[in-house]
């Protein structure tokens, strides 16, 4: 358990970073003090959330207007398609997580966790399930997409 913690607390890490170098692109940063600071942040995280949920409203008005304009043979078609996409991408994941290393790391990381007695099972099971969990979240996403447009 306290491997998988380690790694997960890694994720996370990494996951911080991340969120840190978008914000960024906005002039701020996830570690700046201050209540104007955090007004701000709050500000262009608000700004984001509004652009995403036009985005994604636009998104699915076109697939709802898209499937209403195609023939019934073309709903089948595309069904199909959803699920033939959904079998490469997990059919692609499978084969690239065994070519490569499951978890990808930053030099520090490595010499942390080479000074950690790290068992390969937990470092295989975070692994496989952050990767099913990516691939799960875009393929429903897809599904959701053809289920809006079938309605």
């Amino acid at each position: 358990m306290r491997d998988v913690r380690l790694l997960l607390w890694l994720r996370v890490r990494h996951a911080r970073w991340t969120l840190n170098r978008l914000m960024h692109f906005v002039g701020a940063g996830i570690d700046d003090d201050g209540w104007a600071e955090r007004a701000y942040q709050l500000y262009a995280l608000a700004l984001m959330l509004v652009w995403l949920v036009l985005m994604a409203a636009a998104l699915l008005y076109g697939v709802r207007e898209a499937f209403a304009a195609a023939d019934a043979s073309l709903h089948l078609i595309a069904l199909q398609l959803v699920l033939l996409v959904g079998a490469l991408v997990l059919a692609r994941r499978g084969i690239a997580a065994v070519r490569t290393s499951p978890l990808k790391l930053s030099h520090p990381d490595i010499a942390y966790l080479a000074a950690s007695a790290l068992s390969a099972r937990a470092l295989v099971g975070v692994a496989a399930v952050v990767q099913g969990l990516a691939g799960g979240a875009a393929l429903f996403v897809l599904g959701a997409l053809v289920g809006v447009g079938l309605e």
